[in-house]
């Protein structure tokens, strides 16, 4: 089987250790977007971990309440949460991840940094006042963003000859539902309507974010497993990921519409598939490569997630309401957050010419954001103590995305360790 060749930095030439300039942001997508995600990342966290302290453990005397809470008061914070961490931060390492790897996919050239910088610059001003409260102001910054950086892909891309599009034309049609949904969302908040960000949640989740870490999952975990582990060979069945894909997209309309039947098939549908990609991915020798192995983490979590729901599908059918919030966190904390932690990792690494393998500081913050995930689904789990369980998830996770962007945030900002562009 042909390896890839994987530089180890401490064969490089040793280079004095640059100074952090913002210039190097335009030496590659990634790095702009990837820097752009990690810092909403913390600056959203650490608004919404305020918020939290604020609700349930006051400091101050009298009301405190943040911008996060006050962007639209008719409106949960928590979907103002939850829109903030999905389509700010997490939706800029997809346009990263778009930018980076679809090229290659397409086989197109590379995409100059500052051909995408418009979009770019768009939707980070608009995540950052939609964040800080100014969710009817940051909101058209992010859509007009979205609507640039997508044409963009669409156009210089997709249009390319490759004869497989498929991978690639899920992603991109997938980011336009998430364009519809941010529309929407831009609607509800300007009217202050519930039924704007409900649509907005639904299709900024279950018709963006997801499908489009399950695609590049179908597409890339079985590449780095064969490339990883010795008789390891990819597979990549098309029919179950539809299957997801679809099941997924019903399960989410379900748990909206209260349509607990139908939420149940959908939910045992997606864990079976899902349980069944996951095993087949695995490989012996997987857990001896820590960076490999937290990608397979972060796809286990796709089957707890869906069985989660299957049960709270189950026992509303009979009228009982249980596990709250524990299958949204699976998949969101679990799936997506896991994933983006372990892949952003990988291509910071393999990107800058360091070596592509999970130190000591990388495997420890991974390891601590799955204690967060369980934190957070036994906060659900366990009547009389969610108040105590929000707020040491909170602060646990925020504490580990601050240590994980002083990891990696400098990386952006120096050039590559082995002198090449990029």
């Amino acid at each position: 089987m042909k390896q890839i060749p994987i530089l180890d930095s401490s064969m490089a030439q040793p280079r004095l250790r640059a100074r952090l300039q913002p210039q190097w942001l335009l030496a590659a997508p990634h790095r702009l977007f990837f820097f752009m995600g990690t810092s909403l990342l913390v600056f959203a966290m650490a608004l919404w971990a305020l918020d939290v302290l604020s609700r349930y453990l006051p400091l101050l005397p009298g009301t405190w309440m943040l911008p996060i809470a006050q962007s639209a008061p008719s409106l949960p914070p928590g979907w103002i949460h939850a829109i903030s961490l999905l389509a700010g931060a997490l939706a800029a390492y997809v346009f990263g991840f778009v930018f980076t790897a679809l090229p290659r996919w397409q086989s197109r050239p590379p995409v100059p940094a500052r051909a995408v910088l418009p979009g770019a610059l768009l939707h980070y001003t608009g995540a950052i006042l939609f964040i800080a409260g100014l969710a009817k102001w940051g909101l058209p910054l992010m859509l007009a963003g979205w609507i640039v950086l997508a044409r963009f892909a669409i156009r210089h891309i997709l249009a390319g000859p490759h004869p497989d599009k498929r991978h690639a034309s899920l992603v991109l049609g997938f980011i336009l539902m998430g364009v519809a949904g941010l529309g929407a969302g831009l609607i509800g908040v300007w009217s202050e309507s519930a039924y704007g960000l409900r649509v907005a949640l639904w299709a900024i989740l279950w018709g963006m974010l997801f499908p489009v870490h399950l695609v590049v999952s179908h597409r890339m975990l079985p590449f780095f497993t064969a490339n990883a582990v010795a008789d390891a060979s990819p597979w990549r069945p098309y029919i179950p990921l539809y299957a997801i894909l679809i099941g997924a997209m019903i399960l989410g309309a379900a748990v909206e519409l209260r349509w607990h039947a139908v939420g149940l098939v959908a939910a045992l549908t997606c864990a079976g598939i899902t349980a069944l990609f996951a095993a087949r991915w695995y490989a012996r020798g997987v857990l001896s490569n820590r960076l490999l192995l937290m990608l397979h983490v972060g796809h286990a979590w796709l089957p707890i997630a869906f069985l989660l729901a299957a049960v709270q599908q189950g026992f509303a059918l009979q009228g009982i309401h249980v596990l709250g919030l524990a299958p949204l966190h699976a998949l969101t904390m679990g799936f997506l957050l896991s994933t983006v932690v372990a892949m952003v990792s990988r291509v910071s690494l393999g990107h800058s010419g360091r070596h592509v393998s999970a130190d000591r500081r990388t495997w420890w913050i991974f390891c601590i954001v799955q204690a967060g995930v369980v934190l957070r689904i036994a906060t659900e789990l366990r009547v009389g103590w969610f108040a105590v369980g929000i707020i040491l998830t909170a602060l646990l996770v925020l504490a580990t995305l601050v240590a994980w962007a002083l990891r990696y945030l400098p990386i952006y900002l120096q050039p590559r360790e082995d002198g090449l562009p990029g």
